[in-house]
């Protein structure tokens, strides 16, 4: 096994906050900002959320149930939604759409999280040790990487009992983060219920855009058809036509709110809190940037969203960075562009 990572760690780290800034359309071609807080010429900031988007939402599933892998992937796929999927490797449910879980889903974009083996809890080491580090396994196989070649995100499952000191030191010894772990950024949790509607689910929503938090939705089974409550395979659920509506619902606000595996989305608050951002003007047209990040690169490898403001003279501008030269528009004064942190300087030049 490869040298553990610790995933307590504390560090003293400098953070530029200077504004938020809500970004209303990202792409490339048409980038708009509203609500902008005005500051001066010069500064720059770590957007709070991929691409400057207002709040945060990931979609989380659990137990691998086969309606989860033959009606809600292929849901999400078509409307580009990306997802988290705690598996258990060890029991039938996996087994039955292990070509799902192990090529189809990855191959869009989905992430795999740890439930457990077998979904029955540990009374000793041995058995965490199975329980915990054999999933593991078997998601690094899966994403193609060596063991503990990348973080995963963990959840022990309901109603199971563990020995809290060998779990601990088990989730650290195979870099899994526990998704209850406190990571200094407020987040809104729904647990999604049985029978639940579209509006139900996204009753999540608003509270995010009106408060800018971290939020995240818990669905167990995806039913193929309605009931009192759906069933999916057993599994009490949702039906798969409220689950697409809640889906397209999510895409009207596809701007507002960045939709994301929850992976993604601790990695990020974490290496933002953790990184240092410098600009210096160089020249009447061109800044030199600098973004630093104190935590272990191979497991926190996200790029950040920057936002930096020029002057509204400027139309466009090039942003050099770690060998790369790329164009974007400035709009009002604002350009924005991700960089991950530790790859030298960033310079921003008028075109």
């Amino acid at each position: 096994m490869k040298t553990k990572y610790t995933l307590s760690k504390k560090y003293t780290t400098m953070y530029l906050t200077l504004a938020l800034i809500t970004l209303i359309s990202c792409s490339k071609e048409n980038i708009s900002y509203s609500n902008v807080i005005p500051y001066s010429e010069g500064t720059a900031v770590i957007a709070r959320w991929k691409d400057n988007k207002i709040a945060c939402l990931s979609l989380n599933f659990d137990d691998a149930t086969p309606g989860q892998a033959t009606l809600a992937i292929p849901a999400m796929n078509e409307k580009k939604i990306r997802g988290t999927f705690y598996i258990n490797p060890g029991r039938e449910n996996f087994q039955l759409n292990k070509n799902v879980w192990e090529i189809s889903a990855p191959a869009n974009g989905h992430e795999l999280a740890n439930h457990t083996m077998t979904h029955t809890g540990a009374s000793t080491y041995d058995e965490t040790i199975y329980e915990v580090g054999e999933a593991s396994k078997i998601i690094w196989n899966i994403r193609g990487h060596d063991e503990c070649g990348s973080l995963i995100a963990f959840n022990r499952g309901g109603g199971t009992s563990w020995n809290e000191t060998d779990l601990a030191k088990v989730l650290i010894d195979y870099c899994n983060f526990d998704r209850q772990e406190p990571i200094g950024e407020a987040f809104l949790a729904l647990s999604v219920k049985a029978g639940s509607n579209a509006r139900d689910m996204y009753r999540i929503v608003p509270e995010l855009l009106k408060t800018g938090k971290l939020g995240r939705c818990h669905f167990h089974g995806i039913a193929a058809n309605n009931g009192i409550p759906p069933k999916d395979s057993g599994n009490a659920g949702v039906w798969i036509k409220e689950f697409i509506s809640f889906l397209e619902m999510l895409k009207l606000k596809d701007n507002e709110i960045w939709i994301a595996p929850f992976g993604e989305t601790f990695k990020y608050v974490k290496e933002r809190k953790n990184s240092t951002l410098n600009i210096i003007k160089e020249s009447d047209v061109s800044y030199a940037l600098s973004l630093n990040c104190t935590l272990d690169e191979n497991y926190y490898d996200l790029p950040l969203t920057i936002v930096v403001c020029v002057p509204k003279t400027w139309s466009d501008c090039t942003v050099n960075y770690n060998g790369n030269q790329e164009s974007y528009p400035v709009n009002n004064g604002f350009v924005m562009f991700d960089a991950k942190p530790n790859n030298g300087q960033i310079l921003v030049a008028q075109n």
